[in-house]
């Protein structure tokens, strides 16, 4: 007898399938037929395609509610579950534990055994030969700064400190197994394509310490309560860099330029043509040299920031 679409069970009838399914497992004539029906991404009930398809987060609050319902309700499974460490609202706890302590004995040696024959069959399976990309490992290292990492307020013992020194010497110099090789021209361009990919995504970010004139115009905008962002990455610019302060309020680049590494008295190339590039794309730009800063009181740096 052939079920209508959107045809549903009774209460009553889902609870005696459930009873008279219960401890028992499909053949694998019946896995086979299965398998046969789901030919094409076909998904099985009502013959809907459920590729690429999600559930709303109304529909997963609600599927949540019911297994944690029915776990409540379900002696026998309830006690499944504390066997193998899971917890209703968490998902499973696998650290420490064992395909044996998941599936038993038996069950065990016959999925370790068809992981072994998939390896032989396959030996490029799994994550063997395959490498992340530059962008993931960029936006892993993101995810991992700071106190995100879990190497955070964790040190180093003085034994380790020492065996890590002892250790640098036989690679000081010659003795590095990188020393006097470089990329090729085909690598550089790749990775010159990869970091200006994450620079127009806004991942990309250079590790700047705040140098002490820089501290000092931030602490100035702080006591006339002015929002500032510090290094960011001004991508607008075909010379793309990031920039020392930026003030969204006034549209305007703050730039503090020290005298010795930007040439004073003429400045570097590169900051005029930054500068030019700027200012074409609509951006203020305010470049204050390293003796102004230090001379500078936050009246006279008011006054500068009206340009």
């Amino acid at each position: 007898m052939t079920r209508p679409i959107g045809y549903k069970h009774t209460e009553v009838t889902k609870q005696k399938l459930r009873k008279s399914n219960l401890g028992k497992s499909l053949s694998n004539e019946t896995i086979k037929l299965l398998k046969i029906i789901r030919i094409g991404n076909n998904y099985a009930l009502g013959n809907k395609n459920m590729l690429g398809k999600h559930h709303t987060e109304k529909t997963r609050q609600l599927l949540h509610l019911k297994m944690v319902k029915y776990v409540k309700c379900n002696g026998e499974f309830k006690k499944h579950l504390k066997k193998i460490g899971f917890q209703i609202g968490n998902i499973p706890i696998t650290k420490n534990k064992t395909y044996e302590v998941f599936y038993g004995k038996e069950r065990a040696v016959k999925i370790k055994e068809k992981l072994k024959e998939n390896m032989k069959n396959n030996p490029n399976a799994g994550t063997k030969g395959k490498y992340f990309s530059f962008i993931s490992k960029e936006k892993m290292k993101i995810a991992q700064l700071g106190n995100k990492s879990v190497w955070y307020g964790k040190h180093h013992s003085n034994e380790t400190k020492r065996k890590i020194k002892e250790n640098q010497h036989d690679f000081l110099g010659s003795k590095n197994p990188i020393w006097g090789k470089h990329h090729s021209e085909k690598t550089r361009k790749k990775i010159k394509k990869s970091l200006d990919i994450l620079k127009e995504k806004g991942l990309y970010k250079m590790p700047k310490k705040d140098t002490t004139i820089e501290v000092k115009i931030q602490k100035f905008l702080e006591e006339l309560k002015i929002e500032y962002f510090k290094h960011k990455y001004i991508k607008e610019i075909k010379h793309g860099y990031q920039c020392d302060i930026f003030i969204p309020s006034l549209n305007l680049v703050i730039e503090c330029d020290g005298d010795y590494w930007h040439s004073y008295p003429t400045g570097k190339e590169i900051d005029h043509i930054r500068t030019s590039e700027l200012i074409e794309k609509g951006f203020k730009v305010l470049r204050l040299w390293e003796f102004e800063i230090n001379k500078m009181n936050i009246e006279e740096f008011n006054r500068r920031l009206e340009i």
